[in-house]
């Protein structure tokens, strides 16, 4: 029946809430109580002041008596029974109050140890995931190219020590290497640039991150080299990414990563390093040729992929203003080969033959000479290029 009264949106009294018989029965007595004082009374005064038998009169005094009782009842709901009732409805009252508060502390205690959990768990697993990494690099590092590891290490020397230093053997240089990981970086990146000893390279770049602290530059340079030279891109994103970890602010870096990631079909993550690499290097009064790539990568990437709230003629016209300045140096090798080839794919067929201009451009004077000369291919488009200064008047620091 309950259950019946509460699904028809009928109110179901509690067992300790009165009932409406309940909440009027006191007054009920407290009426019938004064009018048997009262009769009570009458007979008494009646019994009194008329000659009756002693008899009834004793029993006229006794019923009297009586019934004037009957009037202690309601004094005593009114001045005992009612206040013990407040009182002890005023203690179930606070004891309530009590338990609620309680039942909220206990509540909020627990709030806070599922936050807890949950920031445990995150570490937890943000620890899972660096051991993971870890572990890649400390495999990857680890496993030899081919055959025996030491042996095939030390033929990779030999043929990068030959021209160095005659006197140098492979078995010196492994252990130069290893003592000095700083300096191996630094000659794999040389000799990345002069030649091809591939194998020999990357022992000198293996021997360069093997080192808790390793800086920055060694990690993006092995990068480059693992997605260049390797084709091991899953490898490469891991050095990419641990080197802006490194220096999350470093132009090269975010530079380097994001040309990584146009290349490798991500162009709005890609489009976001060059953009900050850009914000960077243009306060930074040098290395134009380093600013000029970050123009040209950024020109490529917006023509292909167009953003919101960015142009890329704004790249294109900074682009010409540096390849143009005077003193404009070509300090590096470089290629945009991945950029090129994932571009190819969605820009029409003249704008990549254009784009590839302007690469070349960038890596060759004589190429870039070639765009200014009366009657060549892209002549009339390069001149209606503005060539506008990429530096603030007043740089900031950095």
């Amino acid at each position: 029946m309950k259950d019946d009264a509460q699904k028809n949106g009928e109110k179901v009294p509690s067992k300790d809430s009165p009932t409406e018989d309940q909440k009027h029965k006191p007054w009920h007595r407290h009426v019938i109580a004064l009018m048997a004082a009262f009769l009570g009374g009458l007979i008494v005064v009646f019994v009194v002041v008329h000659p009756t038998p002693p008899v009834l009169k004793d029993l006229g005094l006794g019923v009297g008596c009586f019934l004037i009782g009957l009037l202690s009842l309601p004094f005593e709901e009114i001045f005992w029974t009612r206040p013990e009732k407040r009182r002890a409805e005023r203690q179930r009252e606070e004891e309530q109050r009590r338990h609620k508060e309680e039942h909220e502390k206990d509540q909020g205690r627990i709030s806070c140890l599922l936050d807890e959990n949950q920031k445990l768990s995150q570490k937890v697993s943000e620890l899972q995931v660096t051991a993971t990494r870890i572990e890649d690099v400390v495999v990857a590092l680890h496993v030899p190219l081919v055959g025996q590891g030491r042996t095939y290490e030390l033929k990779s020397f030999k043929e990068i020590g030959v021209g160095l230093d005659e006197n140098l053997d492979g078995d010196s240089l492994l252990k130069c290497a290893q003592k000095y990981p700083d300096r191996a970086g630094r000659l794999a990146l040389k000799l990345d640039v002069e030649n091809n000893k591939w194998d020999g390279v990357e022992m000198l770049y293996r021997c360069a991150v093997r080192p808790y602290w390793v800086p920055s530059e060694h990690l993006r340079n092995f990068a480059e080299f693992l997605n260049r030279v390797r084709q091991k891109r899953e490898l490469a994103t891991l050095f990419f990414e641990w080197a802006l970890e490194a220096e999350p602010l470093d132009p090269g870096n975010l530079s380097n990563y994001g040309q990584f990631l146009v290349g490798d079909g991500k162009p709005k993550e890609g489009i976001t390093r060059l953009d900050s690499a850009f914000n960077i290097s243009v306060n930074i009064p040098k290395d134009d040729d380093k600013l000029a790539e970050l123009c040209f990568a950024l020109w490529l990437a917006l023509r292909a992929w167009p953003q919101d709230n960015m142009s890329c003629e704004k790249y294109e016209k900074h682009f010409k203003f540096l390849i143009q300045k005077e003193g404009f140096t070509r300090t590096y090798s470089w290629n945009f080969g991945g950029m090129l080839a994932r571009a190819k794919e969605v820009l029409p067929p003249e704008d990549f033959e254009y784009a590839e201009a302007l690469a070349d451009a960038f890596l060759q004077e004589i190429d870039a000479r070639a765009l200014n000369e009366s009657g060549s291919r892209w002549n009339a488009r390069w001149d209606r290029v503005v060539a506008v200064d990429p530096r603030p008047q007043n740089p900031t620091k950095v």
